[in-house]
């Protein structure tokens, strides 16, 4: 059996063959957040592994969704960064603009 963490918590019957995102699917589905930070807990070893549908899921093993983003202080600067790059972008077609029409 499987616990399926995220918005709605419960137990799914384990189907040999399937991947995690059968399991979740019989769940209800992820929330707005989940999709990036899925992972599977292997029941026998309790290692964490990010979520790829290459991963064989074993009866006893744990599918973690997040109920909501789980951010770390890399992914901060890295989305800042994505906002930084859009904004220089943007004052440099804008100071061209303005160097040509002069």
């Amino acid at each position: 059996m499987f616990l399926v963490r995220f918005q709605i918590q419960g137990h799914v019957k384990f189907v040999e063959h399937e991947d995690y995102l059968y399991y979740i699917s019989q769940a209800g589905g992820v929330g707005e957040y989940a999709e990036d930070e899925i992972m599977i807990i292997k029941g026998d070893s309790r290692n964490w592994i990010p979520a790829t549908t290459k991963i064989q899921i074993d009866d006893g093993d744990f599918i973690f969704v997040p109920k909501q983003r789980i951010k770390s202080f890399q992914t901060t600067i890295t989305e800042w960064g994505g906002y930084f790059s859009i904004i220089g972008s943007i004052a440099t077609i804008l100071l061209l603009i303005f160097q040509i029409t002069k």
